[in-house]
């Protein structure tokens, strides 16, 4: 899993972590799509989802 996904509840005390010394560090994420202008409605509102997600890692 990935550690970002669960952080409140590892910080809320509801997960904990194992094994950390082995965990591996992951650098940045990269999404890769068609540069076409009609892109699906459902793969415009990933792209949203992913960049958002990812300007939350980044500003924490």
């Amino acid at each position: 899993m990935v550690e970002s996904t669960a952080a409140d509840d590892i910080q809320a005390g509801r997960l904990v972590t194992a094994l950390d010394e082995y965990a591996p560090t992951l650098g940045a994420a990269h999404l890769y799509f068609p540069g076409t202008p009609n892109r699906p409605a459902r793969l415009r509102a990933f792209i949203d989802y992913f960049q958002a997600a990812n300007s939350a890692r980044r500003a924490a």
